[in-house]
């Protein structure tokens, strides 16, 4: 005997709703919300959150990325929970992504410098490179090391670059050696991201998520 819809939902969800409405008001209801759970089930998925779910959370992820808008309250409830939580749980942190988009893919080995600034005066906090992921293996800051101020990440593209340099290239001047973005954290309690996508002629920041 097959069990009954309200078993395969995970323990604590609201049932689904009952309501009545148009075909074409159900379907924009319906993505509307399975695009809400979807995009909160991820953040959830990500967190340390996660990893105190009970198995029902794997029932209930089945449940939003295949059953569409219906019953998608119970990805929408959860994942508004993670969302309220997760920044409770994670403390602020600076952190950093390097792309190289003349070869479409992470920065890998790239030295990154890290700096305060002060009254004019610069005090390097740390050196670190970036792994295979274009990113540092530990957040450039996290919890209490995050002071309000200002801070500049000095990317050696240059010497990056010079690794993959050619025969043909080897020995030449650069265009580009070290790029410093200099930025200020004026709410140590939020996260601030600085990606930087470069190549040896060009570069872009900006303050990512």
């Amino acid at each position: 005997m097959g069990k009954k819809a309200d078993d395969r939902v995970p323990k604590g969800i609201p049932p689904e709703p009952t309501e009545r409405c148009s075909g074409a008001q159900r379907k924009q209801k319906q993505g509307d919300q399975a695009g809400m759970a979807r995009e909160f089930w991820y953040h959830f998925r990500e967190s340390k959150l996660c990893q105190w779910a009970d198995p029902g959370e794997s029932k209930m992820r089945r449940q939003v990325d295949t059953r569409g808008g219906e019953g998608v309250e119970a990805g929408i409830s959860i994942c508004f929970l993670a969302r309220a939580v997760l920044p409770w749980l994670m403390p602020a942190q600076l952190s950093t992504h390097v792309l190289d988009t003349a070869h479409g893919c992470p920065a890998r080995g790239m030295k990154i410098e890290l700096w305060f600034v002060s009254d004019r005066k610069r005090k390097r906090l740390k050196t670190v490179a970036t792994n295979s992921d274009g990113r540092t293996v530990d957040p450039l800051l996290s919890g209490e090391e995050m002071k309000a101020g200002e801070y500049e990440l000095v990317f050696h593209v240059g010497g990056y670059f010079a690794t993959k340099a050619t025969s043909k290239t080897k020995g030449r001047i650069v265009f580009l050696d070290r790029v410093p973005v200099r930025f200020g954290i004026g709410d140590p309690s939020a996260s601030y991201h600085v990606p930087l996508l470069c190549s040896p002629w060009s570069y872009s920041t900006y303050r990512g998520s």
